[in-house]
């Protein structure tokens, strides 16, 4: 019995296909149905966090998700070791520091095992389908 699907030979997990469904859109125009619309965003912390990713990375946010490289879907959806560079500021100060961005699989997983809202738990389930288990191809052996 595969010990990493439990012995179904399948495991829940967040799915890429049900995080960016339509993959005709760009980032800005809400490809990533958690982030939504980031036209709407602009001033918003995230967008900040993903534009100090497209200039690192050298990538547009207004390319549709089906013509970004690899790299960059990757680097969205699992995140970057790497620091960037993040600007903060209001009207009476601002700054700058290092932060890794951890990548939308790991956001939504964090903050499904860290809430204790029902609501939430069922709004993050919507990401989730039961794929076969890598290490034993969905053959339980």
């Amino acid at each position: 019995m595969c010990p990493s699907g439990n012995g179904l030979g399948t495991r829940l997990e967040f799915d890429p296909d049900l995080i960016v469904p339509d993959k005709k859109k760009s980032v800005m125009s809400g490809a990533v149905v958690h982030w939504g619309n980031m036209k709407q965003k602009k001033s918003s912390w995230r967008l900040r966090i993903l534009r100090s990713l497209e200039k690192e990375f050298n990538f547009s946010l207004d390319t549709p998700w089906n013509q970004l490289p690899k790299n960059v879907t990757d680097l969205l959806m699992k995140g970057t070791r790497k620091k960037i560079k993040l600007k903060w500021y209001s009207k009476n100060s601002s700054g700058e520091f290092n932060h890794k961005f951890e990548g939308l699989l790991n956001i939504l997983k964090r903050r499904m095992n860290e809430t204790s809202s029902e609501y939430m738990r069922r709004y993050y389930m919507q990401f989730i389908s039961n794929k076969a288990c890598e290490e034993c191809g969905g053959k339980k052996l």
